[in-house]
């Protein structure tokens, strides 16, 4: 399960900070060592300004410290041809790092409490990493995490 790239399906998916627990998506981009990773939460949501030109991809305006890869409704995105239902959005400052042995403890069925439906492209991983490593609007320690030069 814990491999980055991995877009996984929790059903459902149990919030860290107590929120009502739903369906929902979940993208692995960095596993940090036995009990973290860096991962992030799709969204249908569409929080993109109007002043930013909206393709798929990565949409990053520093000036108003906005960051979000955009991926079209659609889009084959991974290497089994899997795309979202809708537009779907991941907000930069959203990424963020979770407990692995959390997980480990409430995700113990595949295909029952999660399904793996595959892996991203490289192409489009390496531009989801490079979009989120290089904007202010993610948070520092998870640009370091990311690789970026800080």
């Amino acid at each position: 399960m814990y491999e980055p790239g991995n877009i996984i399906y929790f059903t459902p998916f149990y919030f860290p900070d107590g929120g009502s627990c739903k369906p929902k998506y979940f993208i692995i981009l960095i596993v940090d060592d036995e009990s973290s990773m860096v991962a992030c939460l799709p969204t249908r949501n569409d929080c993109v300004p109007n002043i930013v030109n909206k393709k798929h991809g990565c949409l990053n305006d520093d000036s108003i410290n906005f960051n979000c890869y955009f991926i079209e409704q659609g889009k084959a995105i991974t290497n089994n041809g899997f795309s979202f239902p809708m537009d779907t959005h991941i907000y930069g400052e959203r990424v963020a790092i979770f407990n692995k042995k959390i997980f480990d403890s409430i995700y113990i069925v595949e295909n029952v409490d999660y399904k793996i439906l595959g892996k991203l492209l490289d192409s489009e991983y390496g531009k989801i990493i490079d979009c989120f490593k290089n904007s202010k609007s993610t948070k520092r320690g998870i640009r370091r995490k990311l690789g970026a030069n800080i």
